[in-house]
């Protein structure tokens, strides 16, 4: 619900279900403090999910299943975003078009260039098709 969230520029709301979710997935720890810059960002309105799954690993905590960062791209990034989640949302979206045969690639890489115009991730996927 977070994601959905988030891509619905609720941010504040996101971050509110990302803690729940933090707590009902790790009762026994404190991950909702040690992720309190994330949380942060995220309610200033940065697409701060992207550095969720990346986090929990540095933490040696299991992620979220795959499709957690599945349903992350394609999608319009913030203004305010940051370097690190341009470049994690970069690093998620070639993976997913990697995964694409040719049309519904090209179809991916279209849809992001109308959210986020030229890109160097668009750029690098489309290099792909060739």
């Amino acid at each position: 619900m977070a994601l959905l969230a988030m891509r619905c520029g609720h941010h504040v709301r996101a971050a509110d279900l990302l803690h729940g979710a933090l707590l009902k997935r790790f009762p026994e720890g404190n991950i909702p403090q040690r992720m309190q810059d994330l949380d942060a960002r995220l309610r200033q309105g940065e697409n701060a999910l992207f550095l969720v799954p990346g986090l929990l690993r540095h933490l040696r905590l299991t992620p979220f299943d795959a499709l957690f960062e599945r349903v992350l791209t394609p999608m319009p990034l913030a203004e305010r975003d940051g370097w690190d989640i341009r470049q994690t949302y970069g690093h998620r979206f070639e993976e997913t078009s990697l995964r694409l045969g040719e049309k519904p690639r090209q179809a991916l890489l279209e849809l992001d260039r109308r959210f986020n115009g030229d890109s160097y991730w668009n750029a690098l996927c489309s290099g792909h098709q060739f």
